[in-house]
């Protein structure tokens, strides 16, 4: 339906906005009721973000980009020195397409962790480039959403590529933890981007030992490294869950009584659980039978992983799908993470390192929390007065 000629107006604008800042070399013209309501002459990419968002804008933006054999993410993102209250400053682009992501935007802000307040929401303009085979576009009726064959390649890619962005501006002690990459010096081959890494992530931390079994204690190649087992279990999990991973069958099934209240909440969101690969599907009433549960999760017991996620789906109901897939990841990756207060025995301790210097955005958990800092040798040397 549509809604007041206003409002219409406000979301033809937007509209061209956004495809505007997709072919900065167009020329782009609208007019409203005989006046001119944006006028955008062929400029380079940096010209139009200052048409768009504002010169002021413009003037805070600092260059990304990452290229692969078979990706390539370009564009630009807002310094520290600037943020918003929400997203509407965030823009990306697959393939010349510009599309909605609540995955993208949450791997865009990770970098910014410790960099700018939480509240704060960073602005960017991202290009993301990759072969159509691998883009589904019929998921949405606008097309404004796109699902990915490799999710977790392009995710982590325009994570890293804001990361190198962002080098200059040294995440903040004190209000915001300083969180240090381990692995920051070593330079990445071109290629595949996940086996880019693979070389010189494998063994790079060795556990010595639990602290209060809540923190690992390891030693990498620059210092001593302190785990938050619980932030690194869960940031694990999520990315697995978001890589898409599928479902594992339980034989039997599962069936769960629900509460009226909770059968009527639950059954909007059937479809975002089958995505994250937990099939659920009403049973007579107010039953429900789950039939598989997400492969990272295949342990989780299942109405105890349906009962965390029953309370977060009230929390969903005005976010887009992408946004609510997130949302969902999210709380199961927190629920099914081990917690502070569990014994690892040394192997768990050393998958779990392994685990999360492969992942994507080891510095933090989903929620932005930090994963774990860096006591470097020189540091070290400092408080013992070596230096």
């Amino acid at each position: 339906f549509l809604k007041s000629p206003m409002r219409e107006g406000e979301l033809v604008r937007q509209t061209v906005i956004r495809y505007s800042l997709a072919y900065p070399a167009v020329a782009f013209r609208l007019v409203v009721g005989g006046r001119e309501t944006y006028v955008a002459p062929p400029a380079t990419p940096l010209e139009r973000i200052g048409t768009a968002l504002g010169r002021e804008v413009a003037a805070e933006m600092v260059e990304v980009a990452w290229e692969a054999a078979d990706l390539r993410v370009w564009g630009y993102a807002s310094t520290p020195t600037i943020g918003r209250r929400d997203r509407r400053g965030q823009f990306f682009f697959v393939n010349g397409r510009p599309v909605r992501s609540g995955l993208l935007a949450v791997m865009l802000e990770r970098p910014y962790a410790g960099r700018l307040p939480p509240q704060r929401r960073p602005l960017a303009v991202i290009h993301i480039r990759l072969d159509p085979h691998l883009v589904d576009v019929n998921v949405h009726p606008r097309k404004a959403e796109v699902r990915l064959s490799q999710e977790r390649s392009v995710y982590g890619a325009v994570t890293r590529a804001v990361e190198a962005a962002l080098a200059p501006y040294p995440r903040q002690e004190g209000e915001f933890p300083a969180l240090e990459w381990p692995f920051a010096g070593v330079p990445v081959e071109p290629g595949v981007v996940r086996e880019a890494r693979a070389e010189y992530v494998a063994g790079g931390l060795e556990p010595l030992g639990q602290l209060r079994n809540a923190y690992i204690v390891a030693r990498g190649w620059e210092g001593l490294v302190i785990v938050d087992q619980h932030a690194a279990h869960e940031q694990v999990l999520f990315e697995r869950l978001v890589g898409g991973e599928g479902g594992r069958p339980l034989s039997p099934p599962v069936r769960v009584e629900l509460t009226a209240r909770e059968a009527e909440l639950l059954e909007p969101y059937l479809g975002p659980l089958a995505d994250l690969g937990m099939e659920v599907e009403p049973f007579g009433g107010h039953a429900f039978l789950v039939r598989s549960l997400p492969v990272p999760l295949a342990e989780q017991e299942p109405r105890v992983l349906l009962d965390a996620l029953l309370e977060e789906l009230p929390r969903c109901r005005r976010l887009d799908p992408e946004a609510v897939r997130e949302r969902l990841a999210m709380k199961a990756a927190c629920t099914a993470a081990v917690k502070a207060g569990d014994f690892l025995t040394r192997e768990q301790m050393q998958a779990l390192l392994d685990d999360l210097m492969a992942s994507w955005s080891p510095a933090t958990c989903p929620h932005g929390r930090p994963a774990f800092v860096l006591l470097t040798v020189e540091e070290l040397e400092r408080r013992f007065m070596r230096r």
